[in-house]
């Protein structure tokens, strides 16, 4: 399901990312099996999408475990390398970015900061 208009706004990235989650979860799996699917099938877009994709894209994957755990991240091994990307990733996230993007980034610029607190803190 590559459908184009799901990664044109943030709360569509949401909706994505959360599917993703759910379809991971009908195979039975724990949490970080959920995030690696979702991950997966979300890295192509990522990948050839936009500055805006990438950061929506990681911020909503985070934002999810969040919702669902306080702390996988900080002991899983491939959650540890997916956030040292989300941290290249967000050094390119200023105020400049939230402008561009500011018709499709509504609540992003929340949940960067939720991400930021709550993940980025911990790897220094």
């Amino acid at each position: 399901m590559y459908d184009y208009e799901n990664y044109s706004t943030y709360g569509g990235v949401v909706k994505r990312v959360c599917f993703e989650f759910s379809r991971g979860a009908s195979f039975g799996y724990d949490l970080g099996q959920q995030f690696a699917y979702a991950y997966d099938e979300l890295e192509r877009q990522c990948k050839l999408g936009s500055q805006f994709r990438r950061v929506a894209i990681y911020t909503a994957l985070f934002k999810r475990v969040c919702s669902m755990s306080d702390g996988f991240a900080e002991y899983d091994p491939f959650a540890l390398d997916v956030l040292n990307e989300l941290k290249e990733i967000y050094q390119g996230v200023d105020e400049g970015f939230f402008e561009t993007y500011q018709e499709e980034a509504d609540g992003l610029r929340e949940d960067v900061e939720l991400i930021k607190n709550v993940f980025l803190t911990k790897l220094g």
